[in-house]
């Protein structure tokens, strides 16, 4: 008859197993054995932290770890399977000071957190050397001068220099120089100003950079445009007064006329001026789908006609309004055309549209009879 259970054989049989492995003086692998003969699970303690032995509960007693107090701290690793039962306090009180004549300590605040402290020779006191335990000082005056200036140190093997690539001293006193500040991409920031041995780097926001991607705009290149008026550069004459052109050919037809008219003697073909040469070359210059004028003039207009306003190369004929063709003065008092400001012509001075007298019905009656 099967008096136990399967759960009870179970719980018996690791029993059994327990107590024939404390008799026999060995735990299996994480765990060790106590003064009490028991089996204590062990664990791993990491610098900053302190352990207790067999902290555990009543049913399940083990090693464990604890944070160590402020102002203390255990700068060891311990493996509680390798202590002799043996409790001790690691966590010791933080001591942060050299306690040397002419020393410092470098890493004040990370001492504070638990590091090792560094003690270095106090050059901002004029101590120098690379043994913190025999740093010596400076006396010699033209140096400590020296080392007064911006940009200037006192170094550990008793000499000045200025300050290495990095690095900066503003004040004219004893202190050393001290790194720029970080223009770190990873912040997104960027150097806008490099710093020197007498300045500090300035920073900017990277974000201010124009990206590389960016398209400044700019007038188009074949044409400058001020004031809202377009002017033709180079190669590109434009449109010189195409709207004048049938007016000015009809005015010199009319006048043509009109001195046949009253001098029929006067010879034209010895003295005749190409006035048409002008508004050729103007014709040839527009476009090929503006219309062009190539009529071809009569060679019979006097030699009073000739002016030096005609006769230079490249000189343009002065423009015409169609009112104007109706009120020109009489050939005598031709004088260089010129344009005013509406566009009209101006002969001797003055306006023709003002001018009135005889000839002025002369010369309509004249061109009513083509």
């Amino acid at each position: 008859m099967n008096l136990l259970s399967p759960v009870m054989r179970l719980i018996v049989s690791s029993m059994l197993i327990q107590l024939v492995l404390q008799m026999c003086g060995a735990c299996q692998a994480g765990f060790r054995e106590s003064r009490e003969g028991k089996c204590l699970e062990t664990t791993i303690c990491y610098p900053g932290e302190g352990y207790r032995l067999g902290d555990g509960s009543m049913t399940n007693p083990k090693d464990t770890c604890y944070k160590c107090p402020n102002g203390t701290y255990n700068r060891d690793k311990i493996d509680t399977a390798k202590l002799d039962n043996i409790q001790l306090d690691v966590c010791a009180p933080i001591d942060c000071s050299c306690g040397h004549d002419g020393t410092i300590i470098k890493n004040d605040d990370s001492c504070e957190k638990g590091e090792e402290k560094i003690c270095v020779c106090d050059r901002e006191h004029l101590f120098y050397g690379w043994d913190p335990l025999a740093c010596q000082r400076m006396e010699d005056q033209s140096l400590i001068s020296r080392i007064k200036r911006p940009g200037n140190e006192l170094t550990n093997s008793g000499e000045v220099q200025r300050c290495r690539k990095g690095y900066f001293k503003t004040s004219g006193d004893l202190s050393i120089c001290k790194p720029h500040t970080s223009c770190a991409a990873e912040a997104g920031l960027r150097v806008k100003v490099e710093g020197t041995a007498t300045s500090d780097a300035v920073c900017d926001n990277a974000t201010n950079v124009p990206s590389s991607m960016e398209i400044t705009s700019y007038p188009p290149i074949d044409e400058i445009v001020t004031n809202n008026v377009t002017h033709p550069t180079e190669g590109n004459y434009g449109n010189r007064f195409p709207e004048h052109i049938p007016c000015l050919q009809s005015l010199i037809e009319k006048i043509r006329h009109l001195l046949r008219r009253n001098e029929p003697d006067t010879p034209g073909d010895e003295h005749f001026i190409q006035i048409y040469e002008d508004i050729n070359e103007v014709d040839q210059s527009q476009p090929n789908d503006e219309l062009t004028y190539s009529s071809e003039p009569s060679s019979d207009l006097p030699s009073y006609v000739r002016n030096d306003a005609f006769s230079r190369p490249g000189t343009l004929v002065a423009p015409m309004m169609p009112e104007s063709i109706n009120s020109v003065t009489h050939p005598s008092n031709l004088a260089s055309p010129s344009e005013d400001d509406c566009g009209e012509l101006i002969v001797s001075g003055q306006r023709a549209r003002d001018v009135d007298g005889p000839f002025s019905e002369q010369l309509d009656s004249g061109l009513g009879e083509q």
